[in-house]
């Protein structure tokens, strides 16, 4: 069963998703991977690639690949590639 939000003339905060957002955000990122490449890097805890640096180099390779966007996890991880991507 899925929960339906009310809906709401007005757009969301930035604390609740993190970075400021405009609503016309929206149409210009959905145009932006369109028909896109968008690489998942991400590791578990415990495995040997699960260090900043690695998941970092990972995304730079993919967006050398042609990846027009990474999807990844946790804070330090996002800091790493964010930094060099």
């Amino acid at each position: 069963m899925v929960a339906l939000r009310s809906f709401s003339p007005q757009p969301p905060t930035v604390r609740q998703i993190g970075h400021p957002f405009t609503p016309f955000m929206l149409p210009n990122m959905l145009d932006a991977i369109k028909n896109a490449l968008i690489v998942s890097c991400q590791a578990e805890s415990g495995f040997p690639l699960n260090t900043p640096d690695r998941l970092a180099a990972l995304a730079e390779t993919a967006i050398m690949g042609g990846a027009r966007g990474i999807r990844a996890s946790g804070p330090e991880n996002i800091m790493a590639i964010r930094e060099r991507v």
